[in-house]
């Protein structure tokens, strides 16, 4: 059995870290709080007085995803362990991301569980990441701007490196807005382009027949040495049937010909 030194030992320990601890009774009804450190306080702004006896379920919310209420619900009932991000709300209506554990302990001499819950405010890190995947989705849109340059013509300008999920991009919106502007000649420009790949060669090919099924002919301006010397003789076979051109602008005087 603890001393009361080592009781108020840990008392101590916990009340000084910032993450937030709470122990529930499961064999109470409604498995209610008997223990909350001050991290919970400082995170919840709740009282202790306000917590006791209550169901963690009060920092629940509108916006809280009912699957990992499930998925809590479910660890509780099976006695496991569970780490899952969940959304929370304060006790002045603030929402933050917590990411809580919860572990199941087995208390011997009472012949009982309890569940100790871990919560960690990690608001400042999915903010982050919401705002650093909505950059990449920005520099995606901007890496494959497809700009009209007549009723009939558009210009789809590739610059940096043609990586294969690049062409999958390039494939995707470039299908889309054909769909959609129902344009006669989309002329695809390489000058900008540091490095191409066999592979993305070959999704070029695929862009242009997926294009002519659409009844679309794709050009391709700007093609350079290091273009022609990535290809494979079959793949180069096929680019024949391509109009190739040195310049947008060779490009647009031979189309408008047309």
């Amino acid at each position: 059995m603890e001393s009361i030194q080592e009781i108020e030992l840990i008392r101590k320990t916990l009340n000084s870290t910032s993450i937030g601890v709470v122990i529930t009774d499961p064999s109470l009804h409604d498995n209610p709080i008997v223990y909350v450190n001050q991290g919970f306080l400082n995170l919840t702004l709740y009282s202790r007085e306000e917590t006791q006896g209550e169901n963690c379920r009060f920092l629940q919310g509108a916006e809280t995803d009912p699957g990992a209420i499930e998925k809590i619900k479910t660890a509780v009932r099976e006695k496991r362990y569970l780490e899952v991000e969940i959304l929370n709300y304060r006790k002045d209506g603030t929402a933050f991301w917590n990411e809580l554990i919860i572990e199941p302990i087995f208390i011997e001499s009472e012949k009982k569980h309890y569940f100790v819950g871990f919560q960690k405010d990690i608001t400042k890190q999915k903010v982050f990441q919401a705002e650093l995947a909505e950059s990449l989705d920005q520099i995606r849109e901007l890496s494959t701007p497809i700009v009209p340059l007549s009723e009939d013509v558009s210009i789809l300008p590739l610059i940096g490196e043609l990586t294969a999920e690049r062409s999958e991009s390039v494939i995707e919106k470039a299908t889309a807005y054909i769909s959609s502007h129902q344009n006669k000649f989309l002329i695809v420009d390489l000058s900008g382009i540091s490095r191409v790949e066999q592979d993305e060669i070959a999704n070029l090919l695929k862009l242009y027949q997926v294009l002519s099924l659409m009844g679309t002919e794709m050009a391709l301006s700007g093609v350079s040495a290091e273009f022609i010397l990535s290809s494979t003789p079959e793949l180069f076979s096929h680019l024949g049937n391509i109009k190739t051109f040195m310049t947008v602008k060779e490009a647009l005087h031979s189309l408008n010909q047309l």
